[in-house]
């Protein structure tokens, strides 16, 4: 007995160690913020940048196998650098050239750790994936626990977080801050209530009382508003009693976070510059899209927001003279100034690289998605996608955000398998 079973025994074996890499993924993806960003920055900051030699080369290995939604993306990325290195060329004249170069390339390679997450993410199996989640999910209630019970582990310098927190009274987790951790806690409790399939309402108090702990106003809003869009989509009631629903919700939301997070909206915006740099700089985006419909490269980034933010900032400062603080987005547009500098949001930032080619994609994937978790009423799935695509367009930029690209690659997975489920039983 022992010889016939011991073959089926040695092929589980090989599987559960094929997974270890991408589980050691999962359980180093909460740490955002370790001591690894003495060697580059950012871009060494999260505990997982450790794993990517090893998955670049087994996609590089693997090449040959890699899904349709990947082979696009190494291809528009490839794309990207040659229009790159082609705009280059209308600034070097107004810019030092090795400035722009520098800038650009580093630009580039933030984008590599999130696009290989995403790659080796959309090539595991479901269940694969499930656990990932499970591991992830952990790890960041553990942070949450951690930060609640034991704030001096979280706030002060270690390995697991390189810089002191920004705010002793803001839970950060194992992030750099209290907006970054609120992004990472709801996005990984939606996931993990949409591989466990639980829908139950009983959750969504949950999420807004721990996102009230953490205090990120922009997690609140984004996972309400998430709900809300959610419940327009898949409630079965007429369209006029939807929209008066919608109205008296958003009426909600009004009154909640004024009760709420009033004091700290109200402090934003007299004292600090938050809400006046991300409205500013969104707004260059826009104006960018604008003044150059096909983008401005990963080179040419930087010039646009110099050239561009002074017509944003005029723009913000009729519409609301003398409200807004405009201390830190000045800065951004001293020629040079590279710290901070960003719209602050994924979407924003690639408006400007990739223009109209990247609106499309972006559109024309995101919908796609949609389509299938509307036609299959995956209402979980649907929330995720929706609180990711609010997250990273108006209050998160993901270059050390590596969950974010594993929340996608378990979108596309689900987004497949939804789709043949919905083939075969049409």
């Amino acid at each position: 007995m022992p010889n016939v079973f011991q073959p089926q025994n040695s092929s589980i074996m090989r599987i559960s160690i094929k997974n270890i890499p991408f589980y050691l993924l999962c359980l180093t993806i909460p740490f955002e913020n370790t001591s690894l960003a003495s060697i580059g920055g950012v871009f060494t900051a999260p505990l997982s940048f450790l794993l990517v030699p090893f998955f670049l080369t087994y996609i590089i290995y693997k090449a040959k196998s890699l899904n349709k939604s990947s082979f696009f993306i190494i291809k528009y990325i490839f794309f990207m650098i040659i229009y790159s290195l082609a705009v280059l060329f209308f600034y070097i004249d107004e810019y030092d050239m090795y400035f722009l170069v520098d800038r650009g390339i580093r630009f580039l390679l933030l984008t590599i750790p999130l696009i290989t997450v995403f790659i080796i993410g959309s090539m595991q199996t479901e269940e694969v994936m499930k656990k990932g989640i499970y591991i992830t999910f952990s790890v960041v209630m553990l942070s949450f626990f951690i930060n609640l019970l034991v704030p001096d582990l979280i706030n002060n310098t270690s390995f697991i977080q390189y810089s002191s927190a920004l705010s002793v009274d803001r839970m950060r987790g194992f992030t750099l801050e209290a907006s970054n951790f609120g992004f990472q806690f709801v996005l990984i409790f939606l996931m993990f209530l949409a591989a466990k399939k639980l829908n139950n309402l009983i959750f969504i108090p949950i999420i807004i009382l721990t996102c009230l702990l953490i205090t990120s106003k922009g997690s609140i809003i984004g996972f309400m508003v998430a709900i809300g869009i959610t419940f327009a989509f898949f409630s079965k009631t007429h369209p006029a009693f939807k929209i008066i629903l919608a109205f008296i919700f958003s009426i909600l939301i009004f009154y909640f976070l004024q009760l709420t997070l009033e004091d700290t909206i109200t402090r934003d915006i007299e004292k600090y510059n938050s809400i006046a740099t991300r409205s500013t700089v969104i707004l260059t985006s826009l104006i960018t899209l604008v003044t150059n419909p096909f983008g401005a490269g990963f080179f040419g980034y930087l010039p646009s927001i110099y050239e561009n933010g002074h017509t944003a900032m005029d723009i913000m400062n009729s519409l609301f003279p003398g409200d807004l603080n405009f201390s830190e987005f000045t800065q951004y547009l001293i020629v040079g100034q590279t710290d901070g500098v960003s719209t602050k949001s994924f979407f924003f930032d690639w408006l400007i690289y990739g223009g109209l080619v990247f609106l499309y994609f972006y559109i024309k994937f995101v919908f796609r998605l949609l389509k299938v978790f509307i036609i299959t009423n995956s209402k979980l799935e649907f929330t995720v996608l929706i609180f990711l695509m609010l997250s990273t367009m108006f209050f998160i930029s993901i270059e050390t955000r590596y969950i974010a690209a594993l929340a996608l690659s378990f979108l596309y997975l689900r987004y497949n398998s939804l789709a043949k489920d919905h083939q075969k039983n049409a």
